[in-house]
């Protein structure tokens, strides 16, 4: 039988929560690079960055790589403080939703309220 340690334990967590990151660097500097040239963050910056928006997150209970990832794109689309806007906040403050639900209806609101679609028959 294998014995895992507390220390071997926190050895991998550290491994796979640095693996995420550099995941989303990757994603961020992919999809995001219009908004990370104008702020003009590194990489180390970029991972300052997403580790704030892991905490923040967690606060929310938003726990999933998924559902951190999509917390963090909203960081880098509306701002640091996205949390605040008045669209936000009533939805990340809901208890009674997953943090799957919550950005869901982030994503919901985002697409269908703040973006509208085009009537692309004219």
């Amino acid at each position: 039988m294998i014995t895992i340690t507390e220390h071997q334990m926190a050895a991998f967590q550290s491994v796979q929560l640095r693996r995420f990151e550099d995941e989303l660097i990757a994603h961020l500097r992919e999809n995001f690079s219009p908004v990370l040239q104008q702020h003009g963050l590194d990489d180390d910056r970029r991972r300052q960055v997403i580790q704030r928006g892991m905490a923040r997150a967690r606060e929310h209970d938003i726990l999933s790589e998924y559902e951190v990832t999509r917390f963090v794109e909203y960081a880098f689309e509306y701002g640091g403080h996205f949390e605040s806007l008045p669209w936000v906040t009533p939805v990340l403050r809901a208890s009674h939703l997953s943090g799957e639900e919550k950005m869901d209806r982030l994503d919901a609101i985002s697409t269908f309220t703040l973006r509208p679609c085009q009537d692309t028959h004219r």
